[in-house]
């Protein structure tokens, strides 16, 4: 039963860091102007990761949040 429960908070914590990720990469993505990563669009990036999964979350360790661009395509 334990083994259960344990795979399941695992389950949780992976979607939950899914769905902060998506919200991440869509939230840089709408922020750059002009088709380029900058400082606010890493930020407005981070500023979404951060809400959707706070320091903590059902006692996953914080995460090393790094957001770059594609070093072949600048855009992406």
């Amino acid at each position: 039963i334990g083994s259960g429960l344990d795979l399941s908070r695992a389950y949780l914590v992976k979607s939950k860091m899914q769905t902060a990720c998506d919200a991440s990469s869509l939230a840089a993505r709408r922020y750059m102007a002009g088709g380029t990563l900058d400082s606010g669009a890493i930020g407005e990036g981070q500023r979404f990761f951060r809400f959707n999964f706070p320091d903590g979350t059902m006692g996953a360790a914080p995460v090393a949040l790094t957001i770059e661009a594609n070093a072949a395509d600048v855009s992406t």
